[in-house]
């Protein structure tokens, strides 16, 4: 038998945390980004602004389903929505539902649970969700369509399963991909500069390492990203609660053993997950990220992992690689009966999206007239 509770304080989400993680161990969506570490951390660091909605489904007194939720405010057109969103709404790659692989009966309990809770938000909102999670949610009919609006965004992950060894792999890539890495390394070996590739994981990682992915990021594209001291306060979170089990992941490209560039990851149930990355603009002739990523492609490869997932975005950089595509959805639920709302997050979607596609085939009609 089946019981549903709602943990709503921090000391409850923090007593989750052994049974959490052999629950994410038995489920078939294993992310870094659903683990209680990253989840708590962002929590301490960012949840004062939100209430906590832990939807738990227990099999007597072991923890079955995880619906990691918080109940927040959304400002649309001026208006504040009330919103039930996955903690840390957007900031994660991957979000979701956690139940043992093909445990309908706790998803459908999750997903009662979220309906009878429906006095109490305008909008449920579940952001970069696998595909097939959110398939299997919709068919389990907890969500009617005469009582419920529905919008769905499709949204592309690219992924690089390791299925061969490095020299087969990078001896499939394009020819220009190829020839490019090596005239990069040759310009470098060249000038007789020095290039160093540092990889640190698990209990490896210190608080050095992310004071230098700070002190890179300031002279990067995105310089604002670690400015905040919320948001050093995170990774350091981050570093505290992964150090035990060993997810984080970062890499540095040393040049004349100067930090130029990063990537920060993660590595979970042998999938390396590429979250971040930067480089100092200052050697921009020099690629580094493009290098740097070029240097830890192989080293995946040699470690023997299962795969690269390249996460969100579809960078110009990632489609270099042969990679696959994974469809994620961003699943939007309303009241029929709440006309305003359906009226900002259904329909003028649709009516910008219609008005678009009307004015780029002027556009093309005009073109082919002149």
């Amino acid at each position: 038998m089946l019981t549903v509770r709602c943990l709503t304080t921090l000391e409850e989400f923090s007593n989750l945390r052994e049974s959490w993680r052999d629950l994410l161990a038995t489920s078939e969506l294993k992310t870094t980004f659903l683990t209680w570490e990253w989840l708590y951390s962002w929590w301490q660091t960012f949840g004062g602004d939100h209430a906590l909605q832990l939807i738990t489904v227990w099999r007597g007194e072991q923890l079955a389903g995880i619906a990691p939720l918080m109940l927040t405010q959304k400002n649309k057109w001026g208006l504040k929505l009330r919103l039930l969103t996955n903690i840390a709404y957007h900031d994660p790659d991957i979000s979701g539902f956690i139940v043992a692989n093909g445990d309908d009966e706790a998803l459908g309990a999750l997903c009662r649970a979220i309906r009878q809770k429906s006095k109490e938000w305008q909008v449920f909102e579940l952001a970069e969700t696998p595909a097939a999670q959110i398939i299997r949610i919709l068919q389990l009919g907890c969500f009617s369509k005469s009582d419920y609006f529905i919008r769905i965004e499709n949204n592309l992950h690219l992924y690089i399963p390791i299925e061969t060894d490095w020299e087969t792999y990078f001896g499939s890539q394009s020819k220009n991909l190829k020839q490019g890495t090596k005239r990069k390394l040759g310009r470098i070996e060249k000038e007789g500069k020095k290039l160093d590739f540092r990889r640190y994981t698990g209990t490896n990682v210190t608080p050095k390492n992310l004071e230098d992915i700070f002190s890179i990021n300031q002279y990067g594209n995105f310089p604002e990203t670690y400015q905040t001291q919320k948001q050093r306060e995170f990774h350091y979170q981050l570093l505290e609660k992964m150090r035990e089990p060993g997810y984080m992941d970062i890499s540095f490209l040393d040049l004349d053993e100067m930090p130029i560039a990063f990537r920060y990851g993660f590595t979970f149930h042998g999938c390396y997950e590429d979250w971040r990355l930067g480089f100092d603009s200052r050697y921009s002739d020099y690629s580094p990220g493009t290098l740097l990523l070029y240097y830890l492609m192989r080293d995946n490869f040699q470690r023997g992992l299962s795969g690269i997932d390249l996460l969100r975005g579809l960078e110009e950089y990632k489609r270099r690689w042969i990679v696959q595509e994974r469809n994620y959805l961003h699943l939007y639920i309303l009241h029929r009966k709440d006309l305003i709302t359906s009226l900002l997050l259904i329909w003028a979607p649709k009516v910008k999206d219609r008005l678009l596609s009307l004015l780029m085939g002027v556009k093309n009609a005009f073109g082919k007239a002149r």
